[in-house]
C-alpha cells in the first residue's frame, strides 16, 4: 500500500489549516475577549497558550506521521485489522497526553502566570485540535485494506469526501 498524491496533499493541507486555527484564530479568542480570562492576556497568550499549542501540535503531528509511514508501507490483510486498530488507539494516547501537558502548562494553579479560567475552554479547543490533526487525517487518508476498519468512523468520513 502506498499513499496517493491526493492523500498526501490532504494530510499536509489539514495540518496547515489546523495550525492556522491553533496559532492565529484560537489565541484571538482569548486576546479579543471572546473567551475571558482573569490573567493578563497580553502575557498569557504568548507565554502559556502558544507554548501549550506547540506541544499539542507536535504531539498530534508526530504520531500522524508515524501512522502514515507505517500504513504506507504495510501489506495488511483484513485479518490484520485488529492489530492496526490497536496501534491507532495506542498512537492516539500521544496527542491525549499532549493535551494534558498543554493544559497543565497553561492552567496549573500552582504555577505563576497560569489561568484557571481557561481550563475548560483550552481543554475543549485542544481536544478539537487533536481530532482535526490526528483523527481526521487518519480517517481520510489511511491507505489500502486499512482504510475502512483501522480508524474509528473512517467509513462515514470516506463517504463524505466521496471515496
Amino acid at each position: 500500500m502506498i499513499f496517493q498524491i491526493k492523500e498526501i496533499i490532504r494530510i499536509i493541507a489539514t495540518v496547515v489549516l489546523v495550525s492556522i486555527l491553533m496559532f492565529l484564530v484560537q489565541p484571538n479568542l482569548y486576546s479579543g475577549g471572546v473567551i475571558p480570562i482573569s490573567e493578563d492576556v497580553a502575557t498569557w497568550v504568548p507565554e502559556k497558550y502558544m507554548t501549550s499549542a506547540v506541544i499539542v501540535l507536535l504531539s498530534a503531528v508526530l504520531p500522524l506521521g508515524l501512522w502514515a509511514f507505517l500504513t504506507g508501507r504495510a501489506k495488511a490483510t483484513p485479518r490484520d485489522m485488529g492489530g492496526w486498530a490497536l496501534l491507532w488507539w495506542v498512537l492516539l494516547l500521544i496527542p491525549i497526553l499532549g493535551v494534558c501537558a498543554g493544559v497543565y502548562l497553561a492552567c496549573d494553579a500552582s504555577r505563576e502566570g497560569t489561568s484557571q479560567d481557561a481550563l475548560l475552554s483550552l481543554s475543549g479547543l485542544f481536544v478539537l485540535d487533536i481530532l482535526l490533526l490526528f483523527w481526521l487525517p487518519t480517517a481520510m487518508n489511511t491507505p489500502g485494506n486499512l482504510r475502512y476498519g483501522a480508524v474509528p468512523l473512517s467509513l462515514p468520513v470516506r463517504k463524505l469526501i466521496g471515496e
